[in-house]
């Protein structure tokens, strides 16, 4: 399978996009951070796998309704076939016009999943520190999971029969249902024993019952009698001073006369109308007054006023004279401004030294002060390039002399090739024979190691087979199915075989197993001081490269201050051209320097306004002067009017004369308004005073009484009638409400004697107190009585718990078959991943080791798996093994890419998906990079890969195999 097209329509930054793999297998797609790359990815995966609504939404683009696209596969067995996925809806077009749905793309990717996808197809950089702490189960379980994708769930199966097993038996557990089961029965038979004893005594304690229940029932019924009594005379003895109050108010109302008339609320209505009357006489006499008082001042109000005309004239002259206070002070300040700005002219003029005649004949063009603010800031420029000119020519001359020196030095201390040939002979000797006896004595070390292991397995093989045969043919023989004997059959072979397996691995291993022993010819110490002397002679070459290639830079440097150089020799000769032409066109510029030159037009063009604004101030001020004289005139004519000097006239008598004039005009219309409403009023008032002494006059009528004295008394005899019949009602009401109706006349015609009554009281409590005491005993006796019943019906009778211990027994059954058959597959299913990690850990070991031998240019030969105590180890080509934490970060991270590699190429030959690379080589230095690209490009003569890189450097290594697409935000 291989991809030949990506049309996405909306997917994260992604809208309308199109990307082409047809040219070639390597496909190199180069942008920067941020650029899309990862967005890119994830739409792959979301047109194979698709994605849950939840994720999808991260990936809605925010320009674009529609999220989806359509993916282009090449298929060997199909051919070129399209997968167009919109949202959540999905059609695979194939060659021949049909469509098929996802359950169909599902099928052709052999049962893959996003997830095993990226963990076989797909990594990147930050993966690489993943092999650092890798055991042998780690691997085992990835290598086993990914050797079964497509086939079946096997690995998804294991887990499920490992929990079923948890699920349903452990020994010493108390949660799985077989443990829960075996609980069940124990408690179910202690209740069985109880209740068999329990059934006889049932019988006796329910005739007991039915007796004690029978006595309390009768000495209840009695209790009842006796409280009812005791509450009656309760009731009487509360009722007592209450039925005195009602004789009391009896004997008072035969006082009283049968027949009295009055008005209803009679006092209420006549107060209230004597509370009004009397206000109102009072402020009807008020208004009499008031009237008098106005008409009094109407008249002396009137002989203050002067005629109409007198006044109009008056806020004529008033209105004038305001505006001509205002107009003087206008002529001041004219005045004040016009020498201000005088004395401002004459200094500019001295400032620029130049004259009023040539301001004012002197014309600027509107882009005359860009042009000089232009000359001024370019000779600033000027004058700072010039500076740095020189700076930098210091600069590289300094720094090329610098470099000279240090490559004197370096050529000095640098070893003859012969010399390094010598060191590195006698270093690689020293190096082999030593990692020849440090292997041995690993290799011996490993295998004692691994020979009591393999001991301690084959013992613990056999132990465990021994005890499964043994708990299945118990349950067996429990269960009472004969046909599960065939599940101790099936361990017991197992358990041989494997058996058989472990001895023939250890008798294979003593035949390997030989001995051998060299001495170097250096002694240690002078192997450190010969890797010294070559790891210095190879920095000194470096930093000589280095040196070399910094002199190439400074002489490249120096060609390009010579061209600025140039071209500030040209902007300094055309600059000198423009002020030239400024100054023979405005002949008062020589004098000052350019940099001075927009703040002098500024102070010209200053002047002119100046200029400008003298002239119009003097035009106001001479109209002012007109106004104020015609004004005089009007003033002068007014004054002989009303006989008054013009010189004595001034604001504050006119304004006083119109003050006066409109206060007397206001109150005078105030003083009216008030006659007229005092009327008015006093004409109401009348009217309410006579209604008031009619209603007071009708009262004492209806009440036949002469005067209001007469009146009182009769209320308040009537108030005290009508007080005694409510309380009198009041307690017949009680009375009536509380006791029975045959003894409501007796109470309200008798009178009670009170000691009686509380005698009779205290002889019923202390009857009834005994009375309870007697009935709480039999309630105690009857509770124990209930008690012991219903443990007895709770804990069901005899053949039900027999009935229920007998299905729990049957449950137990049942389990126990249900964990024989679990426990069975569960041993095949083990048996089965080991044959398959076994055969796919070795193959990916053995491609692993090919590959690392390119990417270290072969200075490391072979790669040995990770064990349950050990981590990745590796051989050099000198026979020394180290382990993966003892190697450099970029050896590590080439065997990390290495393993990677090889997992996805053995997964190839069963199915052929294309790899996807995420910068894995971001860590490399150019050397490993080189080598690392070179075995991608091998690998991708037989299989599709996809390189996406932020580097520039490799996007450009890969360029002359065809990359395809540039990335750019």
């Amino acid at each position: 399978m291989r991809f030949v097209r990506a049309e996405i329509f909306g997917f994260g930054k992604w809208v309308d996009k199109t990307f082409d793999f047809t040219n070639n297998l390597l496909v190199c797609l180069y942008g920067e951070n941020e650029a899309g790359k990862s967005t890119l990815q994830q739409f792959i995966l979301f047109m194979l796998f698709g994605l849950p609504p939840r994720k999808r939404i991260f990936y809605q683009p925010k320009h674009s309704h529609r999220i989806g696209g359509m993916l282009t596969i090449d298929d060997k067995e199909i051919g070129v076939y399209t997968i167009k996925r919109v949202d959540d809806q999905l059609q695979c077009l194939l060659p021949n016009g049909v469509k098929q749905d996802e359950s169909w793309l599902r099928e052709r990717l052999k049962g893959m999943t996003s997830e095993t996808y990226m963990s076989i197809y797909a990594f990147s950089a930050s993966d690489l520190s993943e092999i650092r702490n890798m055991k042998s189960e780690q691997l085992s379980d990835v290598l086993f999971s990914v050797s079964l994708t497509g086939a079946t769930k096997i690995y998804q199966v294991e887990k499920k029969l490992e929990a079923k097993v948890g699920e349903l038996f452990k020994k010493t557990g108390r949660i799985p249902l077989i443990n829960k089961q075996l609980k069940t029965i124990e408690d179910i038979y202690i209740k069985l024993v109880k209740a068999k004893k329990q059934e006889a005594t049932y019988h006796d304690k329910k005739i007991e019952y039915d007796t004690l229940q029978a006595k309390i029932n009768k000495q209840q019924t009695y209790i009842e009698s006796v409280q009812e009594k005791l509450r009656y005379y309760e009731k009487l003895h509360d009722f007592i001073p209450l039925l005195n109050d009602y004789h009391e108010s009896k004997e008072k109302l035969s006082v009283f006369p049968e027949n009295m008339t009055f008005p209803e609320n009679g006092v209420n209505r006549y107060q209230t109308a004597k509370n009004k009357l009397i206000p109102l006489k009072s402020e009807r006499e008020i208004l009499r007054k008031n009237k008098q008082q106005y008409k009094e001042q109407l008249t002396s109000l009137a002989k203050e006023l002067y005629p109409d005309t007198v006044y109009d004239d008056v806020k004529f002259i008033f209105e004038e004279k305001q505006r001509d206070e205002k107009r003087q002070v206008e002529i001041d300040d004219k005045e004040s401004e016009l020498a201000h700005l005088h004395r401002e002219i004459k200094d500019q003029l001295h400032r620029v030294n130049v004259t009023i005649q040539e301001v004012e004949d002197t014309v600027f063009p509107f882009h005359v002060e860009e042009t000089w603010r232009e000359i001024r800031d370019t000779n600033i420029l000027l004058q700072q390039e010039a500076e740095q000119l020189a700076e930098d020519h210091e600069l590289i001359s300094q720094e090329f002399q610098r470099l000279i020196n240090e490559e004197e030095a370096l050529n000095r201390n640098i070893l003859s090739d012969n010399e390094i040939a010598d060191l590195e002979q006698k270093i690689k000797e020293y190096d082999f024979i030593r990692s020849v006896n440090d292997n041995r004595t690993e290799q011996q070390n490993n295998w004692d190691l691994w020979k009591r292991k393999q001991k301690n397995q084959l013992k613990w093989t056999i132990s465990g087979t021994v005890f499964s045969a043994f708990l299945s043919i118990f349950i067996t023989v429990f269960v009472q199915s004969y046909l599960l004997f065939i599940v101790p059959a099936i361990i017991i072979i197992v358990g041989g075989i494997q058996v058989y397996h472990l001895r023939n691995d250890i008798i294979e291993m003593e035949k390997r197993i030989k001995t051998s022993t060299m001495q170097p010819n250096i002694r240690k110490s002078e192997r450190e001081k010969y890797s010294k002397l070559l790891e210095e002679t190879k920095q000194f070459k470096n930093d000589l490269q280095a040196i070399q290639r910094e002199k190439k830079r400074m002489e490249l440097e120096k060609m390009k201050w010579d061209e600025r150089k140039r071209l500030f020799d040209q902007k300094e000769n055309k600059w000198v051209d423009r002020l030239n032409k400024e100054q023979h066109q405005y002949p008062f510029l020589s004098e000052t320097d350019p940099a001075h030159w927009p703040e002098l037009l500024q102070k010209i063009r200053h002047t002119q306004q100046l200029l400008l604004e003298r002239k119009e101030r003097q035009t106001e001020l001479d109209r002012l002067h007109e106004e104020h004289q015609l004004f005089s005139q009007q003033i002068e004519v007014f004054s002989k009017a009303i006989n008054i000097e013009t010189a004595s006239i001034t604001i504050k008598q006119l304004q006083e004369i119109l003050e006066i004039y409109k206060t007397n005009m206001r109150l005078i219309k105030q003083y009216e308004r008030l006659l007229e409403e005092n009327e008015t009023k006093e004409s109401d008032l009348q009217i309410k005073i006579k209604a008031y002494q009619d209603e007071l006059d009708e009262l004492l009528s209806v009440a036949n009484s002469v005067d209001e004295e007469d009146f009182y008394k009769k209320a308040r005899n009537i108030t005290e009638q009508e007080e005694l019949l409510q309380k009198k009602s009041s307690i017949e009401q009680r009375i009536t409400s509380t006791f029975p109706k045959e003894v409501i006349e007796m109470l309200l015609t008798e009178e009670m004697d009170p000691q009686q009554i509380e005698l009779t009281i205290v002889q019923l409590q202390e009857q009834l107190s005994s009375l309870q005491s007697s009935i709480t005993e039999m309630n105690k006796q009857l509770a124990a009585i209930e008690t012991e019943m219903k443990q007895m019906e709770v804990s069901e009778n005899y053949s039900k718990v027999k009935f229920h211990y007998q299905i729990e027994k049957d449950k137990l059954t049942q389990l126990a078959e249900e964990w024989a058959v679990v426990q069975v597959a569960l041993t095949a299913l083990s048996h089965a991943k080991r044959t398959y990690q076994k055969k796919y850990l070795t193959e990916v070991i053995r491609l692993t080791s090919t590959y690392f031998q390119i990417l270290t240019n072969h200075k490391y030969k072979q790669v040995f798996a990770p064990t349950s105590t050990k981590l990745f180890q590796v051989e050099a080509d000198n026979y020394m093994r180290y382990t993966v934490d003892e190697l450099s970060q970029g050896t590590i991270d080439q065997l990390y890419v290495s393993l990677r590699l090889a997992i996805s190429s053995v997964m190839s030959k069963k199915f052929i998906f294309p790899l996807i690379l995420d910068d894995a080589f971001v860590h490399f230095d150019d050397k490993r990079t080189d080598q690392a690209l070179h075995l991608v490009k091998e690998i991708a003569k037989n299989q599709q890969i996809l390189f996406f890189t932020c580097k520039k450097d490799i996007a450009d290594k890969l360029l002359a195999d065809h990359v395809l697409e540039e990335i750019n935000v």
